[in-house]
């Protein structure tokens, strides 16, 4: 099942906040990177991430590209009903998982985490770690190993 059939992709287009008026004016790339966006934020991801928050208490860290050039408030409205609490600094020439590293460093005490996403850039934290499919998501065929790792 596709998770745009639930949803208004124009909708999620005004939230974004981008000046253009159809997807027919974007130039293939940016039309094609944005619908990964939009996709990314699907309802039914969201209620994934949702179920994984309320089932384990879990708090939100972002360290994906979003985090560039946006507060946290670019969540806001999304559907996502876990506490968002920061967003991972970005370090010149460091992959991801460098970039988690340090912020875990700079804020002790988070011990029991787990990163999800649809890259593999996250040397030296891969026990941490559940990659998706770039096509589909976050989906519930992750959901079980998600929870381990936070047990």
């Amino acid at each position: 099942m596709n998770p745009f059939d639930d949803w208004d992709p124009d909708k999620e287009w005004q939230k974004l906040g981008i000046p253009i008026k159809s997807l027919d004016e974007m130039k293939p790339e940016d039309r094609e990177r944005l619908i990964k966006i939009i996709y990314r934020m699907a309802p039914r991801c969201v209620k994934v991430l949702n179920e994984i928050t309320d089932q384990t208490g879990a708090e939100i860290v972002i360290s994906s590209c979003w985090r560039k050039g946006r507060g946290l408030d670019f969540f806001d409205g999304r559907g996502v009903t876990g506490k968002i609490i920061d967003k991972t600094p970005i370090i010149d020439n460091a992959q991801r998982g460098e970039e988690i590293a340090a912020w875990l460093k700079a804020n002790p005490g988070h011990t029991r985490f787990v990163i999800i996403d649809d890259d593999n850039d996250m040397e030296p934290l891969m026990d941490h770690f559940v990659q998706t499919d770039n096509e589909e998501g976050l989906t519930e065929a992750y959901l079980e190993t998600i929870l381990k790792k936070l047990a």
